[in-house]
């Protein structure tokens, strides 16, 4: 798993599954790495082949840690496959999940947000 910081987002990628062997630990780096002043967390799930009810958990939990420390914070699913789609629709959670998307990976997400806050700057 990768964690890194553009601006006010702090995306995460490379996850390959999130589950009940995994979710506590997915949770507790996570949390490590959560700076205050994050507004978004973009979590691309491109590489996801498996989550359960315990990694669903993992991610509502993040979203409230994150409230809670920063206030205002939105967490993002991008490009979740079939199967990790299905268990947020069978759980009826996709409504946390603001912008449920498969267009665009955190990768593309950050560089187009590094874009328009470069362009702010200048």
């Amino acid at each position: 798993m990768k964690i890194q910081q553009q601006g006010e987002t702090l995306c995460i990628t490379g996850i390959k599954e999130l589950g009940l062997a995994n979710c506590n630990s997915f949770g507790e780096e996570v949390r490590r790495a959560l700076p205050e002043g994050i507004k978004d967390i973009v979590i691309d799930l491109s590489e996801t082949s498996y989550m359960d009810c315990s990694g669903l958990g993992a991610l509502v939990a993040l979203g409230k840690t994150a409230r809670l420390q920063n206030g205002e914070v939105s967490v993002r699913l991008l490009n979740p496959a079939p199967a990790v789609r299905q268990i947020i629709n069978l759980t009826k959670m996709s409504w946390l999940f603001p912008g449920l998307t498969v267009a665009e990976s955190a990768a593309t997400h950050s560089a187009r947000l590094l874009a328009g806050y470069l362009a702010r700057s200048i």
